[in-house]
């Protein structure tokens, strides 16, 4: 491929949003879906607070054992989470010990 159709191609991407690593890494159920909280609660999650991030967006998290998923709330009503918004319950981090965690 020359140089310009791959600058050409990789525009189009850009453009398209497929490469963009928020939606890669997000997503939303749709707006009638039915019993996600009953759904996270099957996976053994239990809630643990709501909120209002410093941004303006609700969230919801809840906690299992060793797991957690936050859910958020676009402004057209959508709940979403993704990778960035689940994950595994580790033991407290130690902030401020001079390198960096």
């Amino acid at each position: 491929m020359t140089n310009k159709i791959k600058y050409i191609l990789a525009y189009v991407l850009i453009t398209l949003g497929f490469i963009t690593p928020a939606s890669a890494q997000m997503f939303c159920f749709n707006k009638d879906a039915q019993n996600i909280e009953k759904d996270i609660l099957e996976h053994n999650e239990e809630f643990v607070m709501s909120g209002i991030t410093s941004a303006g967006t609700p969230i919801t998290v809840y906690r299992g054992k060793d797991t957690f998923t936050i859910l958020f709330f676009t402004p057209d009503g959508k709940i979403c989470t993704g990778v960035n918004h689940t994950g595994t319950i580790i033991p407290k981090l130690k902030l401020n010990n001079g390198k960096g965690t």
